[in-house]
């Protein structure tokens, strides 16, 4: 077989009528450590034997196919010319650290160079022998879920550098793989886990040198892992009485807190606590009511809106069969003032005596407390004005016809005084909140209004008879005041049993 190449190369150089010219392009590897042989392949143009004929001997022609080659002073052991052109040969060890040219000698005697063609490496530059970086194929993943990698650091050929020792940087397409740096290599090889924290459909992992030598991995997707449990993936939403808030999303992920859609529709139970004003929707619109929750094949989460018509916080508890639960407290505010209202009850009072504080509220269109957006004026009307006056608060001192709420205010107080008996009513009015009216009750000076026990709480065994206990009528500003006539009261314990009360001093 390799006579017969041998012949063939010399055919087409005999029938082209001149040798063509050969060329030196390179050494691979072209580097190597001083410690040790280095196998080396020579590549050019134009490497052929050469046919020498003795014209004094019949049939003594031969074909010479010995080359040479040196670096620098130095020759290469095993040089041979192979039948695919290139020329095989072997750096031996010991040549002193360094760049040298290439010289190599052709059968015919052609010399050709090749300047800086070769560098021996001294044990401290070992490294430099890595040009790239391989990895074992890497199949689909998981997030957060680690998995066995190796990497292997090569030369120009692609030829594992067995004395690299070093350290790779690991970076990939999320930006969230770990570890960061991988080895130190035994052999040239790293094998090691990393996990990947992030989805992805194709990522790729790249191992980087110091010196800059990079590789990478094949495309492989990271993907979720099963679910295990819900989330609200929305931060806590506020919305105003009557409005439709924000959207909400209840969202499944693994173990990693990653997003993990199911493979299969999954029914999922929204509760609101409390539920009373509190609705569920399914458009931005809130006008479509959610029905039976449930998050679609393939999909990981579903989003909702709600709506609330009663002030406050609301806590959205979502479940689902296998999985780990979630809650999440949303706000329903008041919305704008609209109305009125006096939140103390009639109140009635003795003629002279100040009234404890009566206060008027400004609501919404759902009755929740609602401030104001701006400073507002409430106007205090009596009817019949005569013997009823209105006052600040703090002992009936300075006398008011209005309230003045602050912007972001719902609600202010004033006080009472009647100096006659009689019925009177109270309205108090503002642009764009109507009218409240309160109803007022002025009785004469010291009338009973109210019974009051009026000593101290006791303790006693059980068994044994307590002290007395009394109880005293008095007016609306607590002053004890005598009954016309006897005056019936009903006594009552709560709870009732095992309590007995009793009229005389021994409890018999």
């Amino acid at each position: 077989m390799r006579r017969a190449l041998w012949s063939a190369l010399l055919l087409a150089a005999c029938q082209s009528g001149s040798k063509p010219t050969a060329t030196l392009d390179a050494i691979a590897p072209d580097r190597g450590p001083q410690d040790r042989d280095v196998a080396v392949t020579i590549t050019g143009t134009h490497f052929q034997p050469q046919l020498v004929t003795d014209f004094s001997r019949r049939g003594s022609s031969v074909l010479d196919a010995t080359v040479t080659a040196r670096l620098g002073r130095e020759a290469l052991r095993d040089a041979v010319l192979n039948e695919d052109g290139t020329i095989s040969a072997v750096v031996p060890q010991g040549l002193s650290p360094g760049t040298y040219d290439l010289s190599l000698t052709l059968p015919g005697g052609t010399t050709l160079e090749l300047e800086g063609a070769y560098r021996v490496l001294a044990v401290n530059e070992l490294a430099d022998l890595v040009q790239a970086f391989t990895f074992e194929p890497i199949a689909p993943q998981q997030v957060g879920r680690p998995f066995t990698v190796t990497v292997t650091a090569v030369d120009s050929v692609g030829l594992p550098v067995d004395t690299f020792a070093g350290t790779a940087v690991l970076t990939d397409l999320t930006g969230t793989v770990v570890p960061k740096q991988v080895g130190p290599f035994a052999r040239g090889v790293w094998s090691g886990l990393v996990e990947v924290r992030t989805l992805h459909g194709a990522d790729v992992l790249t191992a980087t040198s110091g010196a800059g030598k990079t590789g990478t991995s094949n495309p492989f997707p990271v993907m979720a892992g099963a679910g295990a449990r819900l989330v609200f993936a929305t931060a806590p939403r506020s919305a105003a009485a009557g409005a439709c808030s924000e959207p909400v999303t209840v969202q499944v992920v693994d173990a990693t807190s990653t997003p993990s859609p199911v493979s299969a529709p999954l029914a999922l139970s929204l509760t609101p606590s409390p539920s009373n004003g509190f609705a569920l929707f399914t458009d931005a619109a809130c006008t479509v009511p959610l029905g039976a929750p449930a998050i679609a094949a393939g999909q990981s989460g579903l989003t909702v809106r709600f709506r609330g018509t009663r002030a406050g916080a609301v806590q959205l508890a979502a479940g689902a069969a296998g999985l780990s639960g979630a809650a999440q407290t949303e706000t329903v505010t008041a919305g704008a003032a609209a109305s009125l209202v006096f939140v103390t009850p009639d109140p009635t009072l003795n003629s002279g005596s100040c009234s404890s504080d009566v206060t008027v509220q400004a609501r919404d269109a759902f009755d929740n407390p609602a401030p104001v957006a701006a400073p507002t004026v409430v106007a205090l009307d009596v009817t019949p004005a005569a013997s009823l006056e209105l006052f600040e608060t703090g002992g009936c001192g300075a006398a008011l016809t209005s309230l003045a709420f602050a912007s972001g205010a719902s609600s202010g107080s004033f006080q009472l005084r009647g100096s006659a008996a009689g019925a009177f009513t109270v309205t108090a009015s503002a642009p764009g909140l109507g009218m409240a009216t309160l109803r007022v009750r002025v009785n004469p000076a010291g009338f009973p209004t109210q019974l009051v026990i009026v000593s101290m709480p006791q303790t006693v065994m059980v068994g044994t008879c307590s002290g007395p206990l009394a109880v005293q009528s008095q007016d609306a500003a607590g002053n004890a005041v005598t009954t016309p006539g006897q005056l019936p009261v009903s006594l009552s314990a709560s709870p009732a049993a095992g309590f007995d009360l009793f009229s005389d001093l021994g409890c018999t």
